[in-house]
This record gives structure tokens, sequence and C-alpha cells, in this order.
């Protein structure tokens, strides 16, 4: 596995995880929220990380969950494993009381009212909101170790891949990342299958 390891060159590209940046996993990383995700990070400080697991969509609306915003076409994604039970969102408005910029033009959650009134209007659209159950969350050291385990590469992201996200947004982020990972994206998800 060694050997393998080197050859795919699975190592930490070195790049600090900060409030706007993603995590990308490794091509490895067999926990079922994380594998072959991207994460972008929406707090990142010494006490903790927080983010949202941006390429797990449920396949479900919102409107199958929960009635306090208007009927409309905006589909649930995993936000991460911690409290599942939680809604969150990110958006493009900052007029929105109590939103926090996550970076450029970026925004999480924000007072709800705002929010639906924003929806029932149709000013809010799914091209300027993700709706998503659960986060994902670390304490700084949890994250620190987990970088050098080489779990994670960090990188950066259009707004646009973070509310148009495509089937590929994994790969395409490795790619992003620079050549040394290129052959992450060739290995196979499930490699027992081939």
């Amino acid at each position: 596995m060694e050997k393998l390891a080197d050859l795919l060159n699975i190592t930490y590209n070195n790049v600090r995880p900060q409030k706007g940046k993603i995590l990308i996993s490794q091509p490895f990383l067999s926990d079922g929220c994380f594998q072959r995700s991207v994460v972008l990070l929406t707090e990142c400080s010494k006490k903790a990380v927080l983010g949202f697991v941006l390429n797990k969509p449920l396949f479900i609306n919102l409107d199958d969950l929960t009635d306090i915003f208007p009927p409309g076409n905006f589909q649930l994604s995993i936000g991460g494993p911690v409290a599942a039970d939680t809604l969150h969102y990110l958006h493009t408005f900052a007029h929105i009381p109590d939103a926090i910029e996550v970076g450029s033009g970026i925004y999480w959650g924000g007072k709800v009212e705002t929010v639906r009134q924003l929806l029932s209007i149709s000013v809010m659209k799914p091209e300027n909101i993700r709706f998503f159950l659960g986060y994902s969350g670390w304490t700084s050291e949890q994250l620190e170790d987990e970088l050098k385990r080489n779990s994670w590469l960090v990188g950066d992201i259009r707004p646009a891949q973070i509310f148009r996200p495509t089937r590929d947004l994994w790969e395409n982020s490795v790619k992003n990342i620079g050549e040394p990972y290129q052959l992450w994206t060739s290995f196979p998800e499930y490699p027992g299958y081939n």
C-alpha cells in the first residue's frame, strides 16, 4: 500500500485551511459521508472548524422535509454527519441579517424570516441558495491531525461551483490543485469491484 500511496502522491498540499476554502478528500478516504467529498469551510478558528459537504445530494426537495419555506425546487444535500437533524443554508445575499460571510460573496445562515420572504417573492432561486441537513465539524487539532495523515487537500472554489455543483465536483477540484494529483481522478471509487 505504501508504494501505491507513493504512486498516487497522497500528501497534504500544505495550504492552510481557512474560511472560504474547500477540503478535498483523498481517494481512499472510506468514511461514507466524506468519501470523495468536497467540503466548503464556513468557520475556521482555533477552537473549531465547520463546513458543508457540497457534493452529496439527497435527491429530495426542501418541500419534502419542511413547510417553513415557500414551495420551490430546492434540493437538499448532506452537509455532514454532525447534527443531521438541523437545516443550514449557504447563499449569495449580503443583506440578510445575521448572515456570516464565508468569502467572496458567499454567506452562511442568517435570519430565517428574511430568507422566507425572499423565497416567497422568488428573489432567491436555486442558483443562489443551497440547503443542507447537518454539517461537518472538527476541533482544530482534529483537522490538523487529519491533514497530517494526508486525508485532505485544501483548495479554492468558485461560487458557481457551490451553487451549481456537478457530479464531477470532486474530480474537478482535484484537477484544480495541480498536476501531482491528477492520477487520483483515474483511481476507481470502489477498486474491489474492478
